[in-house]
C-alpha cells in the first residue's frame, strides 16, 4: 500500500465549532493518494443536525489515524473538505478512505 501513496497532502484537523466558527488543530503532512473526479454521492451531518447530501470530487488513500469529518485537506494548492472518513481493514492491510468535496 505504502508503494501507492505517491502525493503529499496537509491536513488540518476540525476540533470543534466555536463561537467565531471552526476551530482546527495543527496541520499535519501524510503521504497519500489521490483520485479526483470519483463523483459518487455522500451523505453527512453539518455542525447543528443538518443533513448535507454532495457529490465527492476527490478522493483520498492515506494511513494513520482517521481524519475528522470537516477537516481541511490541502494538495497541490486545492483546498477540500473531508465530509466521509472511513477505515478499511483487510488481512494485512488497515488505510483510511477520505471523501472530500
Amino acid at each position: 500500500m505504502e508503494s501507492l501513496l505517491v502525493h503529499l497532502a496537509t491536513i488540518v484537523p476540525y476540533l470543534r465549532q466555536g463561537s467565531g466558527g471552526p476551530l482546527y488543530g495543527e496541520p499535519e503532512t501524510r503521504k497519500c493518494r489521490m483520485e479526483p473526479g470519483t463523483g459518487h454521492k455522500v451523505v453527512y451531518k453539518k455542525p447543528g443536525g443538518v443533513i448535507q447530501e454532495t457529490v465527492a470530487n476527490m478522493l483520498m488513500f492515506c494511513l494513520g489515524d482517521p481524519i475528522p469529518i470537516y477537516s481541511r485537506v490541502v494538495w497541490e494548492g486545492q483546498e477540500m473538505l473531508v465530509v466521509r472518513c472511513q477505515q478499511m481493514m483487510g488481512p494485512g492491510l488497515h488505510h483510511l478512505e477520505v471523501d472530500l468535496e
